[in-house]
Parts: C-alpha cells; sequence; structure tokens
C-alpha cells in the first residue's frame, strides 16, 4: 500500500490486529493513472489497438441510488478526444449504453 501512496496511520484494527493505512484520494497512485473519458462502441479500426485495464463508472451518479461498476476490460483510449472505445460487451456488463462518463486505468 505505500508504494501507491498510503501511509501507516499509527493505529491497528481492533477486530483482526491489521495495521491502518490512509491516503488523501490525490495521493492514491491508481486514482492519478486514471483518465476520465467518455465511452464509446469500439469499430473495427480501433479494436486492434486495445489495452487491457480498469473500466469503471457510476450508475445514476449524484443520486441517492448512486452506484459504482468497474471490469477488467480491453479498451483502446484516443487522447485527442477524450473517448475511450470498448466492446459491446463492456457496456453490457457495466449495464451503460455509449457515451457515459467513466474513468480508465491502463494496467
Amino acid at each position: 500500500l505505500e508504494g501507491i501512496g498510503f501511509s501507516y496511520s499509527n493505529r491497528i484494527d481492533p477486530f483482526d490486529g491489521g495495521p491502518h493505512f490512509d491516503a488523501a484520494m490525490d495521493d492514491i497512485v491508481p486514482v492519478m493513472q486514471s483518465k476520465p473519458v467518455r465511452l464509446a462502441l469500439s469499430t473495427a479500426g480501433n479494436a486492434s489497438m486495445m489495452d487491457l485495464g480498469m473500466i469503471a463508472t457510476f450508475t445514476e451518479p449524484f443520486s441517492a441510488n448512486a452506484g459504482f461498476r468497474a471490469i477488467y476490460a480491453p479498451f483502446s483510449y484516443a487522447s485527442d478526444d477524450g473517448v475511450a472505445y470498448v466492446e459491446q460487451s463492456t457496456l453490457d456488463l457495466l449495464q451503460v449504453g455509449a457515451s457515459p462518463d467513466a474513468w480508465v486505468l491502463p494496467l
């Protein structure tokens, strides 16, 4: 955990005796390496250049029913337009249509 931005908080968990680690959200390496994107359906032209990584999205953001979904899946990222191209099965598993706000983390 220390390698990705967390630090020991000088506390021990009372139930399992394990150490507590804390970090500010903006100091966590995977959070810093994530890119905000819009999701779009991949085409034959961009399907061959896919990377594997985490793709995450919120369902009903900014509502009382907000939920979080993430999947390890192939995507291609076009930094010039902020779009991550994904397969239809990824959109289906995330239960979103095309163009939702999402985050990708290449792994």
